[in-house]
């Protein structure tokens, strides 16, 4: 439990939980600005996967797994997913240039979030399986990347009366803790 409590809070540092402090925002930004969360929150599991005490490669296999599962940017993701009837970025906006046989047409749709975020969930799972977690974990993060990003989303804007995904990021952190223990 402790092991996906970590996870849930790396995930979270990773999207921008330590920024949301002013202090540590204005230290980051005059000292590490290229990494700020991604740098903690790869600390953060490395740390912990010695501590699991499997030895140094065993660390350097898990630690390289996260970096490549969480490292790319997924706010595009997130903001296409959205919310009940609503979905939310620059690109929903696009539409299709005069000459194109679709001149006028919206390019993307709500398809396109759910699609994005299931080959999302499918890459941060395929990391994982790849650094030994259960081969479910590509589906268990290909429908719970979506789910959460919705439900989240959803859960947010109830509360707030605005978008964001700031009530996802621990529950995505704790469905990649769940593809580790069972494959750990």
């Amino acid at each position: 439990m402790i092991t996906i409590l970590i996870f849930s809070l790396a995930y979270s540092i990773k999207g921008g939980l330590l920024g949301r402090y002013k202090p540590f925002e204005d230290w980051r930004d005059a000292n590490i600005p290229k990494f700020g969360g991604k740098f903690f929150s790869a600390f953060l599991m490395a740390v912990l996967f010695l501590v699991q005490g499997e030895g140094i490669e065993y660390a350097l296999i898990w630690l390289v797994a996260w970096l490549l599962a969480v490292t790319p940017s997924m706010g595009e993701e997130a903001g296409a997913i959205g919310r009940w009837n609503h979905w939310w970025g620059d690109y929903r906006f696009a539409v299709y240039p005069f000459g194109h046989a679709k001149a006028g047409k919206q390019v993307f749709n709500r398809s396109y979030g759910v699609l994005k975020g299931v080959q999302r969930g499918a890459w941060m799972g395929a990391m994982f399986c790849c650094a030994g977690a259960t081969t479910l974990s590509i589906p268990i993060m290909a429908i719970g990347f979506v789910a959460a990003h919705f439900l989240g989303q959803e859960a947010y804007y109830r509360i707030h009366k605005s978008d964001s995904w700031v009530y996802v990021e621990p529950v995505v952190g704790a469905l990649l803790g769940l593809c580790y223990v069972f494959g750990g």
